[in-house]
């Protein structure tokens, strides 16, 4: 009788337990930013090199709807797309918490000027902030060209790329004046972009969902004329679900001495360095 009861004891918290996880992976789906229209390719090939050498990985630790990234090479700071406020970790992954940023709500992929932070929600208008350590305020808010959803600062127009899933990726400066546009080639609903300008080698680094053997491919393209190059990187060994969706991406270069980084963040699972 003993041995039954254990049994029966034994088989109970394994329920309980498998009902917990199937919640968490219910909350965790739930909170995530998908395009609706997506459309896996399943014969894409996963691609890799020396380019994405891992730098460093580190879990989300609110997962309530961590989207968005960048940094000012001090703290990583992710949003919140599903409501009001932005999260801080220390560079090492040490999560400090939530803060608000009064008069902004549902920032998507962030951009840094070296000064400021950007973000709009999928929207015109796009958020300038001001974020020192965790605690952030709002300066103003510029009217962006085109809704803005992945969003990256090119220092070289001062001006910021920015699209709406698989809307023409589109550079416009601060006056919402149009400087370059293309269309998405093979890869496209896009959350986050990046610019890189690396000893005169500049590329458009995008965050895809769709195109990829996984919703989570980054994409090099040559950012005057829109062409892809080829070079792309499936992040989804970040995932620690399996079935990662890409968000915000960022490059900054003072991780590693000599070196860029792309931060990426796989929604509510993994913040990445590669």
């Amino acid at each position: 009788n003993l041995f039954i009861l254990m049994i029966i004891g034994s088989s109970v918290l394994f329920a309980q337990n498998n009902i917990k996880e199937q919640i968490k992976n219910k909350d965790r789906i739930t909170n995530t930013d998908v395009d609706s229209n997506v459309k896996v390719n399943p014969y894409a090939t996963t691609f890799t090199d020396d380019l994405f050498n891992e730098h460093f990985q580190f879990p989300c630790r609110d997962c309530s709807g961590e989207a968005g990234i960048e940094t000012n090479g001090d703290y990583i700071y992710t949003s919140k797309w599903n409501g009001e406020g932005f999260f801080c970790y220390e560079m090492d992954g040490t999560f400090l918490g939530a803060f608000p940023v009064p008069g902004e709500s549902a920032v998507r992929d962030m951009a840094y000027d070296g000064t400021y932070f950007y973000g709009a929600a999928a929207s015109t208008a796009l958020y300038e902030m001001d974020f020192v350590g965790q605690s952030g305020t709002l300066i103003s808010t510029l009217t962006a060209a085109v809704a803005t959803r992945a969003c990256a600062y090119d220092a070289e127009y001062d001006g910021f790329w920015g699209n709406n899933w698989s809307d023409p990726i589109t550079l416009y400066d601060r006056t919402g004046g149009i400087l370059n546009q293309f269309n998405c080639g093979a890869y496209s609903s896009y959350y986050g972009f990046a610019r890189l300008n690396d000893a005169g080698t500049e590329y458009l680094y995008g965050f895809a969902q769709s195109g990829g053997a996984n919703q989570c491919v980054i994409v090099q393209i040559d950012p005057y004329t829109g062409a892809e190059t080829g070079v792309t990187f499936d992040a989804i060994e970040y995932s620690s679900s399996g079935t990662g969706i890409a968000g915000g991406l960022a490059a900054f270069d003072s991780f590693i001495p000599g070196f860029w980084t792309l931060l990426g963040i796989i929604q509510n699972e993994t913040i990445f360095g590669v």
